[in-house]
């Protein structure tokens, strides 16, 4: 077995601890909901119009998807290839 970490008191060598360390991962997370791809697409059209974009903001809803405690974060947003569809319908050129 290996070990992330191991403690021992230099004091009392009795107090001493075995620790495992663990992280979470985002991978395939942006792939899956491409919030920032689309913050970067709508501030793209926004600096073309020659307008701030402190004055716009961007509210996205979604909802878990899958079994309980193992569900994921599904955003309500277009794949990354419907951006050019979806802005378009919004009259940009």
């Amino acid at each position: 077995m290996r070990v992330d970490l191991h403690f021992s008191s230099g004091l009392d060598s009795s107090q001493s601890f075995i620790a495992d360390i663990a992280t979470v991962t985002d991978v395939g997370y942006e792939t899956e909901n491409p919030l920032e791809a689309f913050k970067g697409e709508l501030l793209r059209i926004v600096k073309k119009r020659n307008l701030h974009a402190n004055h716009f903001s961007l509210d996205v809803d979604g909802e878990i998807k899958g079994r309980l405690g193992k569900g994921k974060m599904k955003l309500s947003l277009p794949s990354r290839g419907e951006f050019e569809k979806v802005f378009s319908k919004r009259g940009e050129p």
